[in-house]
């Protein structure tokens, strides 16, 4: 059985599938497919440990897709502030308690309710999923295994483990970092590692007001990350992040529970609320990835199939969403004329519109990461000084706090 689509797009995950709501919406025929039932949301469950930090824009695109208020009726957590320091001894750049290297962003200073929210990815996933079955022209192909995939045709094909063949103009890889559609598309990547991994532990608060900032303390061996998650039946909770060396981390990840908690309130900052329980802990080593080019013929990648940066300030999840809204918007644009040297154009369109802002924001975390992750004392002169100057400059922080929110950039006009 073979089945005729405009779009096939391979991974149903946050990305994939606020593409093929995009599309469809404009009445765009997409097969949406997937190996694996999207995770269900159990409002009484403490939140789980993969979360992401949503920009103004990624709000954007959700709202452009009616997934927005799926995700308010379950849960999220608004920041309206955002601190980055050094993490010094007590007696350098310190007044009274207070820290004259730290840079404090707030959403007052841009207008905005909030700076972004923290979300759990199934909840974002969940939400996105509420709207398929409202679509028309969109069909959902999971759970299923891919038999093969065939590039080599004017049209793509994919075969599902069921024998049915699905073909389109265009192939969509939206499946991750490890992208089958990258490899079968023989597009190569570049990678590399840095000499980090990431520790990331849930944790219950001890009582007090739910928490609306986040921040990062950076220190020689990385930073340390504070992330506020949404209550759950009166407890607070948060995402904290240690980014250090393999070894540090593996001995951090041998540690009973207890003894994880000493470590964690004797090792990170002041600022850190008084800590109840771990509730859940993951880790991840740091690299970086870009493909060569962002599609071969009829294929074209996006969100972590194309790239994946150092997760300092958050912006993977940003990253795919822009590159689902960009795409969606030239698609959309030449939806009555998706032949094959269309085509061609318009994925050369999305490579020229993605590549520079991806490749900028790979250059800006690594230009944190390098800066921060030593104690080399002219660097850490520069870095401190930079930061205090940067607190003291406030009519600077508007346009950051704009970039950073990406509502001054690359946003199509039809997401805003």
């Amino acid at each position: 059985m073979q089945q005729q689509y405009d779009v096939i797009i391979i991974g149903a995950g946050m990305v994939g599938t606020t593409l093929a709501l995009a599309l469809s919406n404009k009445g765009i025929k997409v097969a949406l497919v997937e190996k694996h039932p999207c995770p269900a949301f159990d409002p009484l469950l403490p939140p789980d440990i993969r979360v992401s930090a949503l920009s103004q824009a990624s709000i954007c695109v959700l709202k452009h897709v009616k997934a927005w208020h799926n995700i308010l009726a379950m849960r999220a957590c608004p920041y309206k502030e955002m601190a980055v320091w050094e993490q010094l001894s007590a007696h350098e750049l310190s007044i009274n308690n207070h820290r004259l290297n730290k840079t404090l962003f707030s959403a007052n200073q841009a207008k905005l309710s909030a700076l972004g929210y923290i979300i759990e990815n199934n909840i974002i996933q969940q939400a996105l999923h509420l709207q398929i079955p409202k679509q028309a022209t969109l069909d959902l192909y999971c759970p299923t295994q891919i038999q093969q995939l065939t590039l080599d045709k004017s049209n793509p094909t994919v075969t599902l483990n069921d024998t049915t063949q699905l073909t389109a103009h265009l192939l969509v890889g939206a499946d991750g970092a490890s992208s089958a559609v990258r490899q079968a598309a023989n597009i190569g990547i570049t990678q590399s590692d840095y000499e980090q991994h990431a520790f990331v532990i849930t944790v219950a608060l001890q009582k007090g007001p739910q928490q609306h900032i986040t921040w990062q303390a950076f220190t020689p061996t990385g930073p340390l990350a504070f992330l506020p998650l949404p209550s759950v039946n009166g407890t607070n909770y948060a995402s904290l992040v240690w980014y250090n060396h393999p070894d540090t981390i593996e001995q951090l990840k041998q540690l009973n529970t207890n003894q994880l908690l000493h470590t964690i309130q004797q090792s990170f900052p002041k600022e850190l609320p008084k800590l109840e329980q771990i509730v859940a802990t993951g880790s991840f080593p740091l690299t970086k990835r870009h493909a060569q080019t962002y599609s071969s013929n009829n294929t074209v990648l996006i969100g972590d199939a194309a790239h994946t940066i150092n997760p300092l300030a958050g912006q993977g999840a940003n990253l795919g969403f822009m590159d689902a809204a960009v795409l969606a918007d030239i698609i959309i644009n030449e939806k009555d004329n998706l032949s094959k040297s269309n085509i061609s154009r318009m994925l050369s369109t999305y490579e020229k519109r993605r590549r520079p802002e991806n490749t900028r924001m790979m250059y800006i975390m690594d230009m944190f990461y390098y800066l921060f992750s030593n104690n080399k004392a002219p660097l850490k002169l520069l870095r401190n000084t930079g930061l205090t100057l940067a607190n003291l400059a406030r009519p600077f922080h508007k346009p950051v706090i704009q970039y950073a929110s990406g509502l001054s950039h690359q946003l199509p006009d039809s997401f805003q």
